[in-house]
């Protein structure tokens, strides 16, 4: 299990010096770390999680600790923002809503957790549950936001048979949401569970989905076999309450084939299930788009959950788990709305590819569009990491091999407006190094066409195991850093001008565009 400990840092870069600055969220999670004198392994509580079960010794013990915590959990997933002017949302990927933290450019909170949405359009949370909240939304030019979420109506004593499972996408602008589409996947039936399940049961079990995707005409939701299984969700819910125990809510059922589900955007009650002929987990998306015939999502893939099982925990990792990781492309022929074989199949010349992880590409300009490149993670999580750069077209692969002792984390690809290519930009990535004790962290920025490293900053602070990073342009003026837990005086290789880079380490990027032009 994580202890989710939420750290925030800033990189300044000024006058030909850098500054490093950072600080901790006041949650619950980091009052107990402080509780244990800044131990995880003594402070280590096992949070429930949608494919998780939870620590329970650890999480009642702690449960009986007084916190008055400011925030009642920790944005350790990923920070939105639809425009410049709107603030900064920290969300979760909670298993019944998204939460979100209102965040300065400073890094200052402005606001707390949960009701500060505008919900327009979703059902009464009083008798509807919100199962998961994906970390992966879709932005367009505007800033308007594409996402969406499990709806489950809610059973009760009265009413537990003819009860609705609905995949719901909606969108959103600064603290408004509105449902743009709900498709109702059938009507579940708790009463058959002590009976036995058919196929048709499991076919209205909606598929978990780490991401959704868009293309210039249609919202992509993807339905993996990883499925919310609400026979065991409200076994769950009893167990929990009469014997203190926490099983998942989510079942994979490798003999069940994955799907797409495909809303018309320009008419959302229009919706098209596309079977796929496989059963597959999937985490992060590569790219979504289109032409006359096709639609073309191209993803990671798993043949079962074994990547949230066991690849995350020391004992796998450091034993060398062997994960196994598919860069797919899947193509649906938009006449028959059906899965193209022939158009199908692996985006890597080996197929699996091994352990890889946090794709990213080419987003403001590329993204709903053919495109050529897509930076990533290999190896997460374990000896010799590395950040890669693959050519879809042509299968290539071309690798940055960091320092030993250093993890490099999500990779984050920056463009100037003005620039040409594809790859014409830099690649930013953090993480912790392990060569010194105390661990330090690093960030490191690559040259995206040829992956050479061009700068590397390391400062004594501890950096953090992260999830994924986020570039956002700079609002304001480089100005003095925020207050800080730690105040330190990191070396770096190389000077440069008055520009300001600030991370919150594991989730998020802030900077100003001027880096781009000095580094390149």
């Amino acid at each position: 299990m994580f202890d989710c400990i939420s750290m925030v840092g800033r990189y300044e870069f000024k006058g030909g010096k850098i500054r490093y600055s950072n600080r901790l969220y006041d949650t619950k999670e980091t009052r107990i770390w402080k509780h244990y004198n800044y131990s995880i392994a003594k402070s280590k509580v096992g949070w429930n999680t949608v494919f998780s079960t939870i620590n329970a010794s650890a999480y009642l013990k702690n449960m009986r600790m007084q916190y008055n915590e400011t925030l009642h959990t920790t944005p350790n997933i990923v920070f939105w923002q639809s425009r410049p002017e709107d603030p900064v949302f920290a969300m979760t990927e909670s298993v019944y809503s998204a939460a979100e933290l209102k965040v300065t450019p400073e890094l200052d909170v402005l606001g707390s957790y949960l009701g500060k949405f505008h919900d327009k359009g979703f059902p009464n949370s009083s008798t509807h549950d919100f199962v998961i909240s994906p970390a992966h939304e879709q932005r367009e030019k505007d800033g308007t936001i594409w996402h969406s979420t499990i709806d489950i109506e809610r059973a009760s004593p009265k009413k537990f048979d003819d009860l609705e499972a609905a995949i719901i996408v909606y969108k959103m602008k600064g603290p408004n949401r509105t449902v743009t589409g709900r498709h109702v996947l059938g009507k579940y039936n708790l009463s058959k569970c002590r009976l036995g399940l058919g196929l048709d049961d499991i076919n209205i079990m909606p598929g978990y989905h780490h991401y959704m995707e868009t293309t210039s005409n249609y919202a992509i939701v993807p339905m993996s076999s990883y499925l919310f299984d609400y026979c065991q969700h409200y076994m769950n819910i009893n167990m929990r309450r009469i014997l203190g125990l926490f099983p998942r809510s989510f079942k994979f059922y490798p003999n069940f084939n994955s799907s797409l589900l495909l809303f018309d955007r320009s008419n959302m009650s229009n919706v098209h299930r596309v079977f796929l002929p496989f059963a597959r987990f999937f985490t992060h998306s590569v790219n979504a788009f289109e032409d006359l015939n096709y639609i073309y999502l191209d993803t990671i893939a798993y043949h079962n959950t074994d990547l949230y099982e066991k690849a995350f925990s020391l004992y796998e990792a450091m034993n060398g788990y062997t994960l196994n990781t598919y860069f797919i492309r899947i193509a649906i022929n938009k006449n028959t709305w059906s899965y193209d074989s022939s158009l199908s199949g692996s985006l890597t010349q080996t197929e699996p590819y091994g352990k890889a992880e946090f794709t990213q590409i080419n987003y403001d300009k590329f993204h709903n569009k053919d495109y050529t490149y897509t930076y990533f993670l290999s190896n997460p999580v374990n000896p010799e990491p590395r950040i890669a750069k693959l050519n879809v077209k042509t299968k290539n692969i071309t690798y940055w091999v960091p320092p030993v002792g250093y993890y490099p984390q999500e990779p984050v690809f920056l463009q100037p407006d003005d620039a040409v290519g594809e790859d014409e930009g830099v690649i930013l990535c953090s993480g912790p190094v392990s060569d010194t004790i105390p661990s330090s962290s690093f960030l490191a920025v690559l040259n995206a066409t040829d992956m050479k490293l061009i700068a590397m900053v390391k400062n004594p602070n501890t950096g953090l195991i992260s999830l994924h990073n986020r570039f956002y342009k700079s609002r304001v003026p480089a100005t003095k850093a925020p207050a800080t837990t730690v105040k330190t005086k990191p070396k770096t290789t190389q000077s440069s001008p008055g520009v300001s880079l600030s991370i919150v380490q594991s989730i998020w990027i802030v900077a100003s565009y001027k880096l781009l032009r000095f580094l390149l």
